[in-house]
């Protein structure tokens, strides 16, 4: 596709656009092979990419949200008819799971074709981690904007229908310290259970005895609560049991980047490829591995890279100074920035602090006890930080995102989908917090 055309798609829509750090062969399986597979035969338009280096914006047709949030809405109208999709999501995971499953000291004795199609098995695994549950950043895009309606005063503070992985993380970590097993023992546990916890779309990182310590060191319990009891089907409840689906949805991503990095590796060293070069490929070229001249296209994206997938028409790639051009072409925001901050509540509550813009895994490490924690939207990688933090303001998310959830459980301050606090907020300023009103100030 000529840029400039695609460049008139890109700025007729508007965009829900999500900043991170990753790698297109993680997010690609993630997130676009996913949203070809929703639930009542839909899918969305398209998507769009750009990679500069491990630095991702991922742009989401907010037209998308709108179309398929209505339909989630119409066909689940209490918390049986969302379990029903979840537990259909599960247990394709589960099936592909089985699949994708490989004894990783025999990786090297594999054909170069078995190899391939082990490589795209760990595709569908991390794809099938999303599965149908891809819907549910359509149904609480809808759901805000309905609850808006329903609650103009506030809408009452939601809570997940069951604690998330970490806090499930923590309280293991904490067990298996109190009952007195070698640091050795403490590690071989823990990695068995949650060895992908501090996984991210970059890749896997190993679990340290620190970080088993560090978790073990929050002494807040959240217990199973069933909050069906007390709402009955309303929207409040099935959304407190949406929580919990995309909680289960973030660990079954982390779960399958975990499997696939060694046969990513694998690959890589068979057909002579730098692993900072295979991470660039994506789901689709999986066949082109061993052609010398894709080879080089690879190493092209390492510095820049715009994915475009659209369901109606053909995948556009681009590298070099095609990318530049698009990119250029990009740099009077598609959503404009606006001076003032503001957006939807996570947590309620007040606070002042110094800001803390994190916008890398790098960023995250130099994070201070104490300040407010400002990003374009955070992951589990963040939650080091996310400790320290007094506050977190995001640019994206909604009332299911991680940083909600994670505020919500650390009973912490928290605003989100602000869309600009990450521009207009700089490292080091004396911000307020107002999450009951949804208001981020900036004091000096």
């Amino acid at each position: 596709m000529d840029i400039s055309n695609l460049l008139t798609i890109i700025k007729s829509r508007r965009w829900d656009i999500q900043r991170f750090n990753g790698y297109p062969f993680f997010l690609s399986s993630a997130a676009v092979l996913s949203g070809s597979h929703l639930p009542w035969g839909l899918s969305y338009t398209h998507f769009l990419y750009i990679s500069h280096s491990k630095n991702v914006e991922m742009y989401y047709d907010t037209a998308d949200y709108q179309r398929i949030g209505e339909i989630f809405w119409e066909n689940v109208k209490s918390i049986s008819d969302l379990e029903i999709l979840a537990k259909e999501s599960e247990s394709t995971y589960a099936e592909i799971v089985s699949a994708a499953a490989y004894d990783a000291e025999e990786l090297g004795a594999l054909s170069e074709r078995e190899l391939k199609e082990l490589l795209w098995q760990q595709v569908r695994l991390i794809s099938a981690g999303v599965g149908t549950g891809h819907c549910i950043e359509c149904a609480t895009y809808v759901a805000e904007q309905r609850l808006h309606v329903l609650y103009p005063q506030g809408w009452p503070e939601i809570e997940a229908s069951e604690p998330s992985f970490l806090k499930k993380a923590e309280m293991f970590a904490r067990q298996l310290i109190n009952e007195g097993y070698s640091k050795a023992e403490i590690i071989q546990r823990f990695n068995d259970e949650y060895g992908w916890i501090k996984n991210s779309y970059v890749g896997r990182q190993d679990i340290t005895i620190s970080d088993i310590e560090h978790l073990a060191q929050d002494e807040t319990v959240h217990p199973l609560r069933n909050i069906s009891n007390v709402e009955g089907d309303s929207m409040i409840a099935i959304i407190s049991h949406i929580f919990a689906w995309q909680d289960r949805r973030k660990s079954n991503i982390l779960k399958g980047i975990h499997s696939a990095e060694p046969v990513l590796r694998a690959c890589a060293e068979r057909f002579s490829i730098p692993f900072d070069h295979i991470r660039f490929l994506v789901p689709e070229e999986v066949e082109r591995l061993g052609d010398i001249f894709f080879h080089q296209e690879l190493a092209k994206r390492s510095t820049l890279f715009v994915d475009y997938s659209s369901y109606e028409g053909p995948q556009v790639l681009y590298t070099g100074s095609d990318a530049e051009m698009f990119v250029s072409g990009l740099e009077n925001d598609v959503n404009n920035v606006q001076d003032n901050i503001k957006g939807s509540t996570g947590y309620k509550g007040c606070v002042q602090g110094i800001a803390r813009v994190c916008l890398s895994l790098e960023s995250i490490e130099d994070f201070k006890e104490g300040e407010i924690l400002v990003a374009s939207m955070t992951r589990p990688e963040y939650v080091t930080a996310m400790k320290k933090a007094i506050a977190f303001v995001t640019d994206e998310g909604g009332i299911t995102c991680h940083a909600a959830i994670i505020a919500r459980e650390m009973k912490k301050p928290c605003i989100i989908g602000t869309k600009n606090a990450t521009k207009v907020i700089k490292d080091g300023d004396m911000i307020e917090v107002d999450a009951d009103t949804g208001i981020i100030t900036v004091l000096r």
